[in-house]
Order: structure tokens, then C-alpha cells, then sequence
């Protein structure tokens, strides 16, 4: 797994999805099927941002999940904000998710 959360407002947001986010996929992955990683990544974003918001802050962060799992040849992404995940070899460069910034993004809008 890779994990990227960069904060913006303050620390905490990008702090408690360090903290929590990978523990909570690993301790709730499964089969490792993908659908049990994804729905374990998706509870453990959501349960951030919920810790986030109870806490009265106004921090927040984005936050990109990569995982690699090599027994299946597959990598998964998930990402929250404008922090993304580039695949790349000598040639190419693919750009993985999706831009949730509210200027670029219409369906954020």
C-alpha cells in the first residue's frame, strides 16, 4: 500500500488519515478480492472524514490509496481531492483517478 494525504488548513485532517486509513483497510481487507478492499477503502475514507468533522476543525486533506497486490496483478486506486496517482514507464504517463477540485471539476460545482 501507498498512502498520500496532504492537508490543507491545519494538520489534523492529514494526520488522523496517516494514522488511521491503512490500519483500517488492512484490519478489514477480507478476501482482498477487490471489492473487499474497495469497500474497506471507501468505510475507512468515510470514517475519517466523520472523525474529522466531530473533532470542529476546518483542516482537510486530500487523500490517494494505492494498492499493489502482485499475487493478483493488480493495482487499485482511490483518491478524495486533487492529489493523484501517476502510472509510468519509459514512455507513458497515466494518470489514475479523478481531479475533486471544485474549479476544474463540474460534477464537484
Amino acid at each position: 500500500f501507498l498512502l498520500l494525504a496532504d492537508g490543507h488548513g491545519g494538520a489534523l485532517a492529514s494526520q488522523a488519515a496517516r494514522t488511521l486509513v491503512l490500519d483500517q483497510v488492512i484490519a478489514t481487507i477480507g478476501d482482498g478480492s477487490y471489492e473487499a478492499l474497495n469497500n474497506a477503502v471507501v468505510q475507512a475514507f468515510c470514517d475519517v472524514h466523520e472523525l474529522v468533522i466531530a473533532s470542529g476543525t476546518t483542516d482537510g486533506t486530500t487523500l490517494t490509496v494505492v494498492c499493489l497486490n502482485a499475487t493478483r496483478f493488480e493495482i487499485n486506486m482511490w483518491n478524495v481531492g486533487n492529489s493523484l496517482a501517476l502510472l509510468v514507464d519509459d514512455h507513458h504517463q497515466i494518470q489514475l483517478g479523478e481531479d475533486h477540485s471544485l474549479e476544474t471539476n463540474r460534477a464537484e460545482q
